[in-house]
């Protein structure tokens, strides 16, 4: 069975822990947008809006040399999840346009296409 991606908003566990092994996926974590549409962050690349800086993460994200680690390390979460495990990715933005949803995506459908490889072998 398929596990769950669930993108938390770390501001909502200020007095409660974090589910156990949550992975935050903000700056300057290696999951982090270096696009931003605020001012003073630790962004690297500015842009007008918050979804333009989560259509920018997930253009760089399949397209930038630069991405490459992070893509190698979707494919293991998507290990994970396909092996049933639940993920939580931590960040500030949730439930607002984030790019946690961008790899929350990239992550189930990788995932979904390891359990249909692992079917066929089977």
């Amino acid at each position: 069975m398929l596990g769950t991606v669930t993108v938390l908003n770390k501001h909502h566990y200020k007095d409660k822990p974090l589910p156990p092994d949550a992975l935050f996926i903000g700056r300057p974590s290696l999951y982090g947008n270096p696009f931003s549409h605020m001012e003073k962050t630790q962004a690297k690349f500015r842009v007008e809006t918050r979804d333009a800086a989560v259509r920018a993460y997930a253009h760089w994200l399949a397209k930038d040399e630069e991405a490459a680690p992070i893509r190698e390390s979707i494919r293991a979460l998507a290990r994970r999840v396909a092996a049933g495990e639940d993920l939580y990715l931590v960040c500030y933005c949730c439930p607002l346009a984030c790019h946690g949803d961008i790899l929350k995506h990239h992550i189930l459908r990788i995932a979904k296409d390891i359990q249909n490889e692992e079917a066929e072998v089977n």
